[in-house]
């Protein structure tokens, strides 16, 4: 790397570094209840709760037991329990740094993809400048810490595009970090299409790719297997992330109501999706593992106190968890709730085909709604219309072919589950604006180039 660009590079970290924590400074404290950005609002306590647990009693029973939540952030987060007076206060500040990390990240990657330190500086530019990419730093549910995995994901698998003779090293590393995400939310497992994409691109042979895609798929679930053999073993039934799965694809399957000025919510309007009888007997049948340990702990943290630091606190009661076995219980529950979710499909299946495509738009900004979504449809067009003229042009193309599968990724993601724009921004904003940088640079370099001549 030029010296000159790494002092650039520096800048550009620092000056987001002190900016975003400028920008965040009303919101670092340790209160875990709060709305920032654009109203953005910190609401869901399932990672945060079962952290102090695990950070104080070390007891991964009474934490994660329950099978509610995966693992892999909530031991990142416990780190910072017994550490820190505030431990949520400087959570809050490690994020805004692994947000900040991105920049370097970028621009390593697409130095290795163009051989451009000027493209690297750019693209890592756009990085700093993408807010959505940031957007989540202050965030308590794992967003930017899955972020930071999937950019060394794609840092890992486009040095892997360069070395060649380290192949199953670099197919290691990918393993590494897919399981890592998976064990964070278990729907990051839909990244391994991108993944085959690419190794196929690569390739050019699609039984080497899928070889080599199985290599990290092995070591990823070699990641996840510890974690499958204790949630399993501890419940009497076999649970290979989470015991969400069944209640995720029946939330986000049209049977409950969304914003109305949606597209979401126009299409269940239109196709008559919503069902009140339906949504009350998923709710009735939905059933999990109760954890009152957790319960106990955020009754102090939503008044913004440590329990910890309360003497008489503990979670040693006999009731604070119960020990009975709930096999019967999560097995009957997920059959159940699939026998609404194949019901509400065999009904209303073309409703729900649409449905699926109207999240997939939503996630895009197709809603309209105001500014957020112009801009999410503009970024989108952005990216795409980027792909499409470096392919014509012959430019970066194994990257153009790895953003397109995760346009797949994402839209598959978004069709069965969620088309949120934090979900998105997992699987998708970190290598569209990598795109869109790398297209704006080769204007200008080619610009600058004609110029000369």
């Amino acid at each position: 790397m030029n010296f000159n660009y790494r002092i650039y590079l520096f800048i550009i970290l620092t000056i987001h570094f002190v900016v975003s924590l400028v920008f965040a400074q009303n919101y670092l404290n340790n209160e875990i209840s709060y709305s920032y950005y654009f109203g953005l609002k910190q609401g869901d306590y399932g990672w945060i709760g079962p952290a102090f647990i695990l950070g104080y009693e070390n007891d991964f029973i009474r934490s994660v037991g329950s099978a509610f939540r995966l693992p892999g952030y909530i031991i990142f987060q416990s780190f910072f329990m017994k550490l820190f007076e505030s431990p949520v206060l400087v959570l809050k500040i490690v994020q805004i740094a692994l947000s900040s990390l991105l920049i370097p990240i970028a621009f390593i990657i697409s130095k290795n993809i163009s051989n451009s330190n000027q493209i690297g500086l750019i693209s890592s530019l756009l990085i700093a400048l993408w807010f959505p990419l940031h957007a989540y730093a202050l965030d308590l549910t794992g967003v930017t810490f899955s972020i930071f995995i999937y950019s060394l994901f794609v840092w890992s698998l486009f040095t892997l595009s360069k070395n060649v003779l380290n192949k199953n090293k670099f197919l290691f590393l990918i393993g590494i970090f897919l399981g890592l995400l998976a064990l964070t939310k278990s729907n990051h497992i839909l990244i391994f299409f991108s993944l085959y994409i690419a190794l196929y691109y690569f390739n050019k042979n699609i039984l080497i790719a899928l070889k080599d895609c199985l290599k990290s798929g092995f070591v990823a679930v070699i990641i996840i297997l510890p974690w499958t053999f204790f949630i399993s073993s501890h419940n009497n039934t076999f649970i290979f992330t989470s015991v969400v799965g069944p209640q995720a694809l029946v939330s986000y399957s049209g049977i409950k109501m969304q914003p109305p000025d949606s597209l979401m919510g126009k299409v269940i309007e239109k196709y008559d999706l919503y069902s009140d009888e339906k949504y009350k007997k998923f709710r009735s049948v939905y059933r999990l593992k109760p954890n009152p340990c957790i319960d106990k702990i955020l009754e102090y943290l939503l008044d913004d106190r440590n329990p910890y630091s309360d003497p008489k606190f503990s979670i040693a009661d006999p009731e604070c968890y119960d020990w009975k076995d709930y096999s019967k219980l999560i097995e009957k529950s997920s059959e159940d709730v699939m026998e609404v979710y194949y019901s509400h499909v065999d009904e209303k299946t073309f409703g729900i085909a649409v449905y699926g495509f109207s999240k997939i738009a939503h996630a895009f900004g197709f809603s309209l709604r105001g500014f957020s979504d112009y801009i999410s449809l503009l970024f989108f067009i952005s990216s795409f219309t980027s792909s499409l003229y470096l392919w014509r042009y012959n430019l970066y193309r194994g990257f153009v072919v790895f953003y397109w599968g995760t346009l797949a990724s994402f839209s598959i993601n978004a069709f069965l589950l969620m088309g949120y724009v934090r979900y998105r921004v997992i699987f998708f904003d970190f290598t569209a604006t990598i795109l869109i940088g790398l297209l704006i640079s080769s204007l200008i370099l080619k610009k600058s180039l004609d110029n000369k001549t």
